[in-house]
């Protein structure tokens, strides 16, 4: 596995996202792994609100105070973001501190003096907490008057993965980017059942026909939590270290970014080193050398061989130790039956107990490799069933 290239062109001189460059590189999915303070939801608010203020500049006249009373009472970007979280509990608490008044400050600046005299302006959400809302920048009249004017501009919605079966309709043509933030989980069972799956459903019900034209896009961010997450899994996406990863054929991009993590030195030296440090300052996932090498001729005795498996195309032996560990090792034993990991042929019955009860250990990080290359593909491999699997209930354990 490679070391992180130094040189990263997805850094701004700043030290922000480059936005930018990513958007031009993004055909329909982006995962976008990058450390604290790199501007991940700021960058991406920021990127998609400075389109969508261009689009309403040129379809409407805010020159004067008589130009801007004759707009709608209601307007829309031409360019809409969809900010989700994974559930509503998360969407309507990130609501509270997503629309910062940076996103729209230059936008309300450029407007003529008379205006911003007469009228107040805010940030309004509508629609229950429970589906998904719209999001509003509102202009209001500030005399105090029976009938005040009032002109909102929609800038976008906000909503939860959870919520995809209310995500219905004909498609909505304004939105360009759907900004899935906070995408892993902090703990592994608080995922959605299918997720990736539910995601594209999202994609699809909003962008319809568009979908892989470039017209919309999605974005995945989240920091380097761990390498066993459902879209990991989903997209085959191993390359944990490496600045781009391109998948199924350039549909999904993968990118994991270093930054020059903006922090004062005293707080830098508190977290180097440690397994904080590591997370937020060098974006490494933690349990990406978690899993344990220990060489089968080193290990405790007595040393016996449960079965053999098949990963890929390679034979290996299950062994239990002496202290109780389970270990891969390319080890096998003739006397063992042998379990292949391939679809069953017409009525056949596979037993696939074997793969996941080790998959059950690599998402506990209580597997053992006999070398670092074999806890590469192992791993690879069996991450699968951490996430595809039957229940587990009725079977033996080890």
């Amino acid at each position: 596995m490679s070391a992180i290239i130094t040189v990263n062109p997805y850094e701004t001189e700043e030290g922000w996202l480059n936005t930018e460059l990513l958007w031009d590189e993004i055909e329909q999915f982006g995962v976008i792994v990058g450390a604290r303070g790199v501007g991940k939801t700021y960058g991406w608010m920021d990127f998609s609100l400075d389109r969508g203020f261009d689009t309403i500049r040129d379809k409407y006249d805010f020159e004067t105070l008589e130009e801007f009373e004759k707009l709608p009472e209601e307007m829309k970007l031409d360019f809409q973001f969809y900010y989700l979280r994974r559930t509503g509990t998360q969407a309507e608490a990130a609501a509270e501190d997503l629309m910062l008044e940076d996103f729209y400050i230059d936008f309300v600046n450029s407007l003529n003096e008379e205006i911003l005299e007469k009228y107040d302006y805010y940030i309004e959400y509508t629609g229950s907490k429970k589906g998904p809302r719209k999001i509003y920048l509102v202009f209001r009249e500030k005399e105090e008057k029976k009938k005040r004017i009032r002109k909102s501009i929609l800038l976008g919605r906000i909503a939860a993965l959870s919520m995809a079966e209310k995500i219905r309709g004909p498609g909505v043509p304004e939105i360009k980017i759907i900004i899935v933030d906070e995408f892993q989980a902090k703990k592994n069972w608080d995922y959605l059942p299918n997720e990736p799956a539910e995601l594209e459903d999202i994609y699809e019900s909003i962008g319809r026909i568009r979908c892989g034209t470039g017209d919309i896009k999605v974005v995945l961010l989240g920091n380097s939590g761990t390498i066993l997450n459902p879209y990991f899994d989903y997209y085959d996406y191993d390359e944990f270290t490496e600045l781009k990863t391109v998948k199924k054929g350039g549909e999904a991009v993968f990118y994991h970014l270093p930054n020059k993590a903006k922090r004062s030195e005293k707080s830098k030296n508190l977290f180097k080193g440690s397994a904080y440090g590591k997370y937020s300052l060098d974006n490494d996932y933690a349990d990406n050398q978690m899993f344990n090498v220990l060489r089968l001729k080193d290990a405790v005795p007595p040393r016996k061989c449960l079965y053999n498996v098949v990963i890929g195309d390679l034979p290996m032996g299950i062994w239990k130790t002496g202290d109780q560990k389970i270990l891969i090792s390319r080890i096998t034993d003739d006397d063992k039956p042998t379990f292949v990991d391939r679809m069953p042929i017409n009525n056949e019955h596979q037993d696939i107990q074997p793969y996941v009860i080790l998959a059950d250990k690599v998402a506990h990080k209580t597997l053992h490799f006999d070398s670092p290359e074999l806890r590469l593909k192992s791993e690879k491999h069996l991450r699968r069933y951490v996430y595809h699997r039957k229940s587990s209930n009725t079977w033996e354990k080890f």
